[in-house]
């Protein structure tokens, strides 16, 4: 399979019906657990459900809270990665019940449940692998937006010029991608902004209205010939505030935002679809640059240096 094949796979991705066989009435809180590619998944999630407090984190170590009434959920698609790892045996003795998304590793022989998921993906393009358990098990009734971001993300395949369009126009800038949206598709600009680092071998930063408006607009409208970003705005329907700050923005800063309008009836439909542009967006960026997208042997250097 190509690296362009697994992010296409999205779409088969979204139909995995694994889940948990938990009753939700036992807990009272969430934590979801995730480095990387893996952790997206739980970001997603946490912008898509609000039923029970849930904390999504990236570290070695638990909140004191969490204890006998938290479902603790751990992604790590190797099952090796040694934050999820410390993470979850933390909450094991802390009394939480501890289930894994995992393609293997020792992620297992901590959990109290497991569901595997397929291997030979790179984590960052199994997204779907590890988001749907979460979803099939926690808020099933997100299942019927499905047929709706299929459809999206295969009109999206139907006009890959405007993307290529947008790659060029970074490209011929010669600066770094600033990605901003706002809740609840923040996490459209923190992913699309972790692809270009890794697809596209590219620093790139992310930022959510309307928190740049009380700090970074100030140098966004001054400076202009230091300003070391070009920016790329992914523009939801369900703020109209934050609409107008987006303009207002722009406006008062003097700098261009390229404005991407996220497709869907719902968050969950137009996060899909400002995830699966943006990976096309870094792809199309790193076949600009000449690099293999696919790479990320340096990351690999790492974990061999820890271990």
């Amino acid at each position: 399979m190509t690296y362009r094949e697994e992010i296409d796979s999205i779409v088969d991705q979204l139909l995995f019906d694994k889940k948990f066989n938990i009753n939700m009435a036992d807990f009272q809180n969430i934590v979801i657990e995730g480095m990387g590619g893996s952790g997206i998944a739980g970001l997603i999630f946490s912008e898509i459900y609000s039923g029970k407090p849930l904390v999504v984190l990236n570290s070695y170590h638990c909140p004191e809270f969490v204890g006998k009434k938290t479902l603790f959920i751990a992604l790590s698609y190797s099952g090796n990665t040694e934050e999820t790892l410390s993470c979850a045996r933390e909450a094991k003795e802390k009394g939480a019940v501890v289930l894994s998304i995992t393609s293997g590793g020792k992620l297992p022989e901590i959990s109290d449940f497991t569901i595997r998921i397929p291997s030979g993906y790179q984590p960052r393009s199994s997204l779907g692998f590890l988001l749907m358990p979460l979803i099939n098990t926690i808020a099933p009734g997100l299942r019927k937006n499905i047929d709706e971001i299929i459809k999206n993300i295969k009109s999206i395949r139907k006009s890959e010029d405007e993307i290529d369009s947008i790659a060029k126009k970074i490209y011929q800038s010669g600066k770094v991608p600033y990605f901003v949206s706002w809740s609840p598709t923040a996490s459209v600009a923190y992913r699309c902004k972790t692809q270009f680092n890794e697809n596209s071998k590219m620093l790139a930063n992310a930022g959510f209205l309307s928190e740049i408006n009380h700090n970074e607009l100030v140098p966004m409208g001054m400076n202009h010939e230091q300003d070391p970003f070009i920016y790329i705005a992914y523009e939801n329907s369900f703020s109209d505030r934050n609409s107008l700050r987006l303009k207002l923005t722009e406006s008062l800063s003097g700098r261009e935002i390229t404005k991407v309008k996220l497709i869907g009836s719902n968050a969950f439909a137009q996060i899909m679809y400002g995830v699966y542009y943006g990976d096309i967006l870094s792809y199309h960026f790193a076949l600009l640059r000449g690099i293999d997208p696919e790479d990320v042997s340096i990351i690999e250097k790492l974990k061999a240096e820890l271990s």
